[in-house]
Parts: structure tokens; sequence; C-alpha cells
């Protein structure tokens, strides 16, 4: 595992305020963000006095706001054929690029500890990262995190391989072609650290078929037993899935199972929230929002355009607490968006297009009340 935490964070960053927002990227207040319920008549109050005690969800303090990012940052092992795409001529301005919209949480795809090390620094020292290489004899690629020390404190880190049960960790899975890996973070609000979500990371093989359904399933299960576990804690999946959204493991990932569903946040996000910028793919091989190509990398296959994200391969997905959780963190998308800015040199940041997602984040009771 590789890892670095500024020495500048402090247990007593738990008294800063919410983060404001910095630019004009189209953060937005939600003017009431909290799930309504239906009022209880007067008749229906009769029949439950009987019962005396009921459980009555209500908010316990005024939503936050976290935004989380999924970021393929291209590796900086990878043989660029226009050497000016390469990592080392584009890892300052994308620390640039980052500094610009400071997100909470950017969950990078294809970086090694040398890159999200590398960006920590550029960005003072404010960000903090977590990451584990997915070969463990040398440092590889990662699904790492790089997350803002000043909105959120990491609580817990793990790492799991997408591979069957007894595989080595390291190897690969099925029919992948590398080994993969899906890290997961525990991150509470330090501006009400009774707000805490779970968030995972991951990126799918580019070549095998079987392997990307099967790791579907297999991820699908631990969030669902991270569910049952602490059903108060809401959980947000990022990656670079490497499959269009008409594919087996998109609907493993979004079916219902019993009364939990994963939702998209760029299909469930307000329609003033949304912004694809008019991409085609969230993959673009440095071809920028001109891309229309039908095939991704290895077998990844992009030709169905059925709807209007049907070809992006980049999600950012969320499961949210159990409304019958006593205490509970709730998120709401209020916006989703498609960031295609360039660098200063005229470069774009990767070769894939970062996802944004924002969510109102509320802390909400089951608490009892005497009727």
């Amino acid at each position: 595992m590789v890892s670095h935490m500024p020495s500048s964070v402090s247990r007593a960053m738990n008294a800063r305020g919410p983060k404001q927002a910095s630019h004009a990227f189209g953060r937005r207040q939600a003017a009431n963000p909290l799930r309504r319920f239906p009022a209880i008549s007067s008749g229906m109050a009769c029949a439950c006095v009987a019962a005396s005690r009921r459980s009555v969800r209500s908010a316990s303090s005024e939503p936050r706001e976290v935004e989380v990012w999924s970021f393929n940052l291209r590796t900086e092992k990878a043989k660029e054929a226009d050497a000016a795409n390469s990592w080392a001529q584009r890892r300052d301005e994308v620390a640039l690029f980052i500094s610009k919209y400071s997100p909470a949480i950017v969950c990078a795809q294809e970086a090694t500890g040398a890159m999200l090390s590398h960006l920590s620094d550029k960005l003072g020292g404010r960000y903090a990262w977590k990451g584990t290489s997915r070969k463990l004899e040398v440092e590889d690629e990662c699904a790492g995190f790089l997350f803002d020390a000043e909105q959120v404190e990491l609580e817990s880190h793990g790492c799991f391989w997408l591979a069957p049960p007894g595989t080595p960790k390291g190897r690969p899975g099925w029919d992948a072609k590398l080994p993969r890996t899906c890290e997961t973070a525990v991150f509470r609000m330090l501006s009400q650290p009774e707000l805490k979500l779970r968030v995972l990371n991951t990126h799918f093989d580019h070549q095998g078929v079987q392997a990307r359904q099967e790791s579907a399933a297999l991820l699908k299960d631990d969030i669902l037993s991270f569910a049952a576990s602490d059903p108060g804690c809401p959980q947000i999946l990022c990656g670079d899935f490497n499959s269009a959204k008409s594919s087996v493991q998109y609907a493993i990932l979004t079916e219902p199972s019993g009364e939990t569903a994963m939702q998209d946040a760029l299909r469930r996000v307000p329609p003033d929230g949304l912004d694809t910028a008019g991409v085609v793919s969230t993959i673009h091989k440095w071809q920028g929002v001109s891309f229309t190509e039908e095939k991704g990398d290895g077998t990844v296959d992009l030709s169905d355009d059925s709807a209007f994200d049907s070809r992006h391969i980049d999600w950012i997905l969320w499961l949210d607490s159990s409304p019958h959780a006593v205490e509970s963190t709730v998120l709401d998308p209020l916006s989703c968006r498609v960031l295609t800015d360039t660098l200063p040199s005229g470069r774009y940041p990767s070769d894939h297009f970062p996802l944004s997602a924002t969510f109102a984040v509320n802390s909400l009771s089951n608490v009892p009340s005497r009727l």
C-alpha cells in the first residue's frame, strides 16, 4: 500500500465550515434537497394512537455539498505517439486543473503512487492521497484517491482484487489481460463529522469480456454487503468501466436488489444540473470533443448510441443509505458534468474527460416521536 498524508492535516479541522464555491462552473445550492414525505392525516393519526410511538425521519442539520470526480489520468507508463501528451509534460498543468475546481475527492484511475504524490506536492500538500499498486512486486497503476484534507477526513481505506476467490493478489482474474482492483475509502465531512460516505474506485479490464461482467457482480456483492453492515452510510462508485451503458455489467450494477438500487448520477441529476458538453464518449484518445470512434481499447464496444450517454465508459453511481437506518447520511445529486477543459498548453488533461458529480449531503435521523 502506498499513501501520503500531508503534515498540515489536523483533527482541529473539524471546526472548519463547509466548502465554498470558488469557480463559475455552475455549482448551485439546492433550494430544498431533503426528501419529502406525505403528511399524516388526522384519520391516520387517530389510527396510530394505540401504537403511541412512531419513527419519524427528520433532518438534523443543513445539507453540505461534496464534489466527487472520476478521472482516468492516463498513466505515466504509457508510450505516447505525441510526446506532448506524456505525463511528464502534463502533470503540472493537471495539478492546476484540479486546483481550479477543488473537488473534495478525485477517484483516479491509471495513477501510480509517484503520479499522485506529484499532484499532492504541486497542490501545496492540501490534497492527500491513498492508493495500492495492482501488482505487488512492482509499483504499478492503482485505483486510488486524491482528496482535499480541508474538506474531508479519511477514516478507513481498503483494496480488493477483481478476480475469482483463491486468485493470488496481483494476478489477472478470469480472461482479463491485467490485474484489476477496487479501492474503497470511508470519508467524513470535516465541516460536519457525523456525515460520512463510502467511496469505491475501480478500473475494469479493457480486454476481458467475462472479467468485466464478473467484476461488476463482485462489486455489487461488496456494495450490498457493506450496506447491510452499515445501512446509514451511502456509497459512491466511480471508475473507468471500459463498458458502454448498454452492457451487461452496467445492468448488473444498476438493477434493483430488494429495496436497494444503485443510481447513475448523470441520469438522475436535475436537468439544470446536467452538462455533458455534447461529448459522445468520455474516452476520447486525445481527440477531444471530436471523438466519434465506435471502438475503445481492446474489446470495448462503443457502437451503441441509443441514449445520450450510451458510449460513456466513465461512470459515477451511488447507493443511498437505508431509509430504515437510525442515523444516516443521505445524498442528493445536484449536478453532474463532463469536464472538457483544455490545459494552458492547449492539450487535454488526459485521454479521458473527467466526470464530476456534486451531491448535497445531509444527516437524517429516524427518531421516535409520541403521537
